[in-house]
């Protein structure tokens, strides 16, 4: 469902738009790939969350395609979007995820990957999709939809976008796409 109304979306912002001229920004976990193996091992070893276990998960390279991901972003690559993975992975976890998506063959063209002991903000990283000062940009990029499984991964969004009222979900249903991740976040 959430697949299907981030395809409307961008095929409704992408008309008439010059090819290689736009993009979308996606998470990664819980958005384009599934750590639900991950999530299932902690749970039968009862075991909880730390990087040094999910460090270990992302060498084992083993995520697979969250349904609907591969053919969404196909669908964006055919009218030439560009597609951007912004992910709070670390930089030195960055070779691993990209052997996932090569290994599914999930298309994107940057993958801008956490840089190790900097903070989880992605909206530098939004906007250096936006500004095309990424490495092996061509150019600056109109992003037109943004797809992710938490509120971080929409710009200028925190939990505290709740006290905010309605205008600071204006853009939900109409550039940016939440996936449910019923695994793990804050639901307040």
């Amino acid at each position: 469902q959430a697949y299907a109304q981030a395809d409307a979306i961008v095929d409704a912002a992408a008309r008439g738009k010059a090819s290689g001229r736009w993009a979308v920004i996606l998470d990664a976990d819980e958005t384009v790939i599934s750590n639900l193996v991950y999530q299932q091992e902690l749970e039968r070893a009862r075991q909880v969350h730390t990087n040094a276990l999910w460090n270990a998960w992302v060498r084992r390279r083993e995520a697979v395609p969250m349904p609907g991901a591969k053919a969404f972003l196909d669908r964006v690559r055919a009218p030439g979007g560009r597609i951007a993975i912004v992910t709070n992975r670390l930089e030195s976890e960055c070779a691993d995820t990209r052997a996932v998506f090569d290994r599914e063959a999930l298309a994107y063209d940057a993958m801008l990957c956490r840089p190790d002991g900097q903070p989880s903000d992605k909206n530098p990283r939004f906007a250096a999709v936006a500004a095309g000062t990424w490495p092996g940009a061509t150019g600056p990029l109109e992003v037109v939809a943004w797809v992710g499984d938490n509120i971080q991964d929409f710009p200028a969004l925190t939990q505290a976008a709740r006290d905010q009222g309605d205008a600071a979900f204006a853009a939900f249903g109409t550039r940016y796409v939440m996936l449910p991740n019923p695994m793990y976040g804050g639901w307040q």
